[in-house]
């Protein structure tokens, strides 16, 4: 077993028991920026990218009844250090991708009906990172090592003996 495997089996995914619909009122999804812009001492600008794949941004809203809420807030918390940790979860546009996402703003839930509330989402989604359809999981590591597995099942495939 490896020091990967050991730590894929370690990322939290998105609770099943969390909505996984999104609302439609506040949905933004899109690459953030990166651009570098070069003033040289004469002649025109220029701009070029600063990394080769940039990350999204990610700003939706959940509805949460109060067990939902519970949860949410344990799952935050346990499982994400205060948000402050990534985690998997399906993209938004198309349910059998997933990406790793890491909270950008705390929550701050608004009342919505009486014992449901709305919680705004602030995701970055983390550029290179696992990206899988549902029926297999691909991720390359920061040394080119690939990782594929089925099933949520993790397995550790050396590219680089």
């Amino acid at each position: 077993m490896s020091l990967v495997s050991n730590f894929l089996d370690r990322i939290p995914t998105w609770p099943s028991t969390l909505p996984s619909c999104i609302l439609q009122e506040g949905f933004a999804y899109g690459p953030v920026d990166t651009s570098l812009n070069f003033k040289p001492d004469a002649g025109l600008g220029k701009k070029r990218p600063r990394y080769t794949e940039a990350p999204w941004e990610l700003k939706a809203n959940i509805l949460l009844d109060q067990q939902q809420r519970v949860l949410f807030e344990t799952f935050l918390k346990d499982r994400l250090g205060n948000g402050a940790m990534p985690f998997v979860m399906n993209d938004p546009t198309d349910s059998s991708i997933y990406y790793s996402w890491q909270f950008t703003a705390p929550i701050s839930y608004q009342p919505s009906t009486p014992g449901v509330v709305v919680a705004p989402l602030n995701l970055l989604r983390i550029p290179g990172t696992m990206h899988y359809r549902s029926d297999k999981v691909y991720l390359v590591d920061d040394i080119g090592d690939q990782l594929t597995g089925t099933n949520d099942k993790w397995l550790y495939a050396e590219t680089n003996p």
